[in-house]
């Protein structure tokens, strides 16, 4: 097939036109930045620190070295039992959890619930997850609202349930170090109302976190008197101010009742499911106060675009949560109906044969239709001389 100077000069044309496309999608597509961006980089960022502080705390763990990819992941990750152990967790959700980009996903979810500067939040979690603990403190104080803490000291496997190292033990660690500005104003002992019951020696290792971190212990006889008994907390520390919203990591029966079942993420629906007795979770919602239920992990992560289970801790930024989805779609959307027109118009246009008569040698068939379409509206179409064949001597 011949190819004229016209063709090479489209063609090139055509490359440095997807090349500077590909550059613009790149300037202001993928790297265009969601307004909370700054509030979400900030609470990872402390996050992280407070993560390596408890490293630092630490030590090496043998244990955890040998399941986490590296030393913050190995901070983060407790034992595979112990007496404070309520029930078995997944390693894989563990590691997931440590991902300190996870304060930005909390960030996010704050900011569609409503969350601001000078608003109470309600905060609920046991020490299964403590990284996911963590977050949830530096997302609540980076957007300048203030977290009412009631935590459990019993975690599940993996989590922190090393009786040296609760979670009590990781707030007083980053309180002291100036990271996070709250803590736990009461905690349980964990496994309670005959779930996942502590045996006695570890009912007492719980109760002696709580007096060397100075948190009172909270007691209750059943799930009703424990979430009346949280509620009245949150209330009377909030001090006439309305809960803006409820914050519950982990599964703890005080937050999610008896046989209550509620997405993870963010909640704003009426609860659903078979409750038995209800929980936090349901109380919160009933009176409309958006809850943010940070449960299935793995589901979680994928929701927001952050890895599973990822070999080593992801650098701060990383996640689709920090990118702006809908300026990305508007880019890409433009640039794929300017790519279309330019290409068609190369294509029909420049490349097209040069007289009506000619065969089209890309398709095979007259192009007729097309060109007489375009000069139906008045457009005068350049003519072009046909091309040349070469000679060949025999």
């Amino acid at each position: 097939m011949y190819i004229g100077s016209r063709e090479k000069f489209t063609l090139i044309a055509l490359a440095g036109i997807a090349l500077l496309s590909y550059t613009l999608f790149n300037w202001f597509g993928l790297g265009a930045r969601p307004a909370d961006y700054g509030y979400k980089l900030e609470a990872s960022r402390r996050t992280l620190a407070a993560e390596r502080a408890i490293g630092d705390a630490k030590g090496t763990d043998a244990v955890a070295a040998q399941v986490a990819g590296d030393d913050v992941q190995a901070a983060m990750i407790g034992l595979s039992t112990s007496a404070i152990t309520t029930d078995p967790g997944s390693l894989r959700s563990k590691v997931t959890s440590t991902n300190p980009n996870f304060a930005g996903a909390i960030v996010s979810m704050l900011r569609q619930a409503g969350v601001g500067k000078g608003d109470v939040v309600a905060v609920s979690y046991t020490g299964s997850f403590p990284a996911l603990d963590i977050s949830t403190i530096t997302a609540v104080e980076t957007l300048g609202a203030e977290p009412i803490i009631i935590s459990s000291v019993g975690a599940s496997t993996w989590g922190a349930n090393d009786p040296e190292l609760t979670i009590l033990d990781m707030e007083s660690l980053i309180f002291q170090a100036g990271i996070i500005k709250h803590k736990s104003v009461e905690a349980s002992i964990g496994g309670d109302f005959q779930t996942h019951p502590l045996t006695a020696e570890g009912r007492k290792l719980a109760a002696a976190a709580m007096k060397r971190n100075s948190v009172p212990l909270s007691t209750a006889l059943n799930i009703r008197e424990s979430v009346d008994k949280h509620i009245d907390t949150y209330r009377r520390i909030a001090d006439g101010r309305p809960i803006k919203a409820f914050v519950n990591v982990g599964g703890g029966l005080a937050s999610k009742g008896v046989g209550g079942v509620f997405d993870p993420g963010l909640n704003v629906a009426t609860p659903g499911g078979n409750i038995v007795s209800g929980g936090l979770i349901e109380r919160w919602q009933n009176e409309g106060v958006p809850v943010i239920n940070l449960v299935d992990i793995k589901k979680l992560a994928q929701q927001y675009k952050l890895p599973v289970n990822p070999p080593t801790t992801p650098d701060l930024g990383q996640g689709g949560i920090y990118r702006d989805w809908l300026q990305l779609r508007i880019v890409a959307g433009l640039l794929v109906l300017a790519l279309t027109g330019i290409f068609f118009a190369a294509r029909f246009v420049v490349l097209a044969p040069a007289t009506d008569e000619a065969v089209d040698t890309y398709f095979g068939t007259a192009p007729r239709t097309f060109r007489a379409w375009i000069r139906s509206f008045g457009v005068r179409l350049p003519s072009r001389p046909a091309p040349q064949e070469s000679s060949i001597e025999k």
